[in-house]
Parts: C-alpha cells; sequence; structure tokens
C-alpha cells in the first residue's frame, strides 16, 4: 500500500482494526481506525533517513486510508456490508439499531470517518 515512487517496501508485523457506530438523527455514523506495525524491507535510496521513514509513513498512511475509503465507497454502492458495520452497531447498541431497520437502506448512507495510522516499527535489509 506504499507508493511505488518510493522504491519501498513494507512488510505488516501486525495490525489492529476498530470500527465503533452511533446513529444521530436517524443517520448512522461510523469510524474506522486501522493502526498498522509494519517493518520497512528496503527502500531504493541507499539509506533511509528520519526524514525519509517519516515521509514514507506518512504517505503509507494516506495511501492505506484512500483504499479503505474507495473499499466503503464501493461496497455502500453495492449495497454490502462486509466488514459489519451493522452488526457492530446491532451488539453494542441494539436500540440504535432497531431505529435503522431495515439496515439495507440505511448502509449506504451511513457517514464514515477513517483513521489509518501506519508504525514503521523496526528496519529491515536497505538497499
Amino acid at each position: 500500500f506504499i507508493p511505488e515512487a518510493w522504491g519501498a517496501a513494507l512488510s505488516t508485523i501486525a495490525d489492529h482494526s476498530q470500527i465503533t457506530s452511533r446513529v444521530v438523527g436517524g443517520t448512522v455514523h461510523s469510524r474506522i481506525d486501522l493502526s498498522v506495525r509494519a517493518s520497512l524491507d528496503s527502500v531504493d535510496t541507499g539509506t533511509a533517513t528520519p526524514e525519509q521513514i517519516s515521509v514514507i509513513t506518512h504517505d503509507a498512511s494516506q495511501a492505506l486510508a484512500h483504499t479503505v475509503v474507495t473499499l466503503i465507497r464501493q461496497t455502500q454502492q453495492l449495497d454490502v456490508d462486509p466488514l459489519g458495520v451493522g452488526e457492530a452497531l446491532a451488539w453494542k447498541d441494539p436500540a440504535a439499531f432497531a431505529k435503522v431497520q431495515p439496515w439495507r437502506q440505511h448502509y449506504p448512507k451511513t457517514v464514515f470517518t477513517i483513521h489509518v495510522v501506519v508504525h514503521i516499527q523496526k528496519l529491515g535489509d536497505i538497499r
């Protein structure tokens, strides 16, 4: 998920995601938090300075966020909820979920906030 311009490769070490939802005025608002720890396996600059690592981290976070936004938009257009947003809301707040039935009509209108953070944990081989 890192821009090709860097000639860098990341390997995911671990990730954590969380989806939280609430109903405000009949509209579902969902937040997706995604945290990824990654190893920088290679970068074509010869050495990776702290500034380069910072830029790569930022660019990777932005690229991953863009990918998630694109996925969400596609699933809303297809009227499918593969991430389980409705299920999470039903478990967390059954009364609120009951107000947004049928779910198929509300998922395409759900307002999403996406927060992605990539942490480069360790450096691998740098070319």
